[in-house]
């Protein structure tokens, strides 16, 4: 009996060695014939003439794969991610990285990521390899997750170039004042407001006391969508203190406030 377990022990051990040993060795060559993955771009002017980065990434992979990573990054300097959104049924596990700057996704053997990020220009642009694109991946045979990770693709993208206007700036449908952004602030925040017709506007921001602490916009303002940006002084251009301050847009005959929040 106890012949027939060695035995048996054997056999099994020697179908496994063969097995493995048809099995293919994840390298960066074969890697690189398991995905595709394009990353492209563009930079585009909103209707408040705003420049925001469009960025697309589509990426695939055949099932030899046990599963591959696909990491998304930016220059942090340049830009800041606002949303993602992905395009079609699949929706793998995202991750943004703390601070900032790279977007990592987590995707299953033969399926397709496709993800458009739209990111706010907070620098300059153009500079090289602003963006990059990483396709990581192990081979599906590895279950215990042994086999060595392997960058199997790496693209790089460079935006360039005058931002793309509206073909035609819309006209808002309702007088509207945004909520700043960002809220809460530090340096300095954008305030938006849409006007349905040209119309006298001013705005004020003011104190929890109800003080004036400065005009960021006074005068006749076409049909359109606006922003003023306060950069956290008062009418002498001083620093004011951290703490609460409200921002009011008066039209003729109609007013609207927003409460926004400094700190320092």
């Amino acid at each position: 009996m106890r012949d027939k377990i060695i035995t048996v022990t054997i056999l099994l051990i020697v179908a496994m060695a063969a097995f493995a040993a048809t099995q293919p060795v994840l390298t960066a060559e074969n890697a690189l014939k398991a995905v595709r993955a394009e990353i492209n771009g563009r930079l585009v002017r909103d209707v408040y003439d705003e420049t925001r980065a469009i960025v697309e990434v589509s990426a695939v992979s055949s099932d030899n794969l046990s599963h591959y990573t696909v990491r998304i990054a930016w220059n942090a300097g340049s830009f800041s991610i606002e949303s993602y959104r992905f395009v079609g049924d699949n929706t793998p596990t995202a991750d943004i990285a703390e601070g900032g700057g790279e977007l990592v996704l987590y995707s299953s053997p033969g399926s397709s990521v496709d993800i458009e990020l739209t990111l706010r220009v907070t620098g300059e642009t153009g500079g090289e390899n602003e963006f990059s694109l990483d396709i990581i991946s192990s081979l599906a045979n590895d279950r215990q997750a042994t086999s060595p990770e392997i960058v199997a693709l790496h693209k790089e993208l460079t935006l360039s170039g005058e931002p793309e206007d509206p073909e035609s700036p819309p006209i808002p449908t309702k007088l509207a004042l945004n909520q700043n952004s960002p809220n809460p602030f530090n340096a300095a925040t954008t305030i938006k407001y849409d006007l349905p017709v040209a119309s006298e506007v001013r705005v004020n921001i003011y104190d929890i006391l109800g003080r004036t602490v400065c005009t960021l916009a006074d005068g006749k303002k076409p049909a359109g969508f606006h922003r003023a940006i306060w950069d956290g002084t008062d009418f002498s251009g001083m620093p004011v203190s951290s703490g609460v301050y409200f921002v009011k847009m008066t039209t003729t005959n109609v007013s609207r406030v927003i409460r926004i929040e400094l700190i320092k």
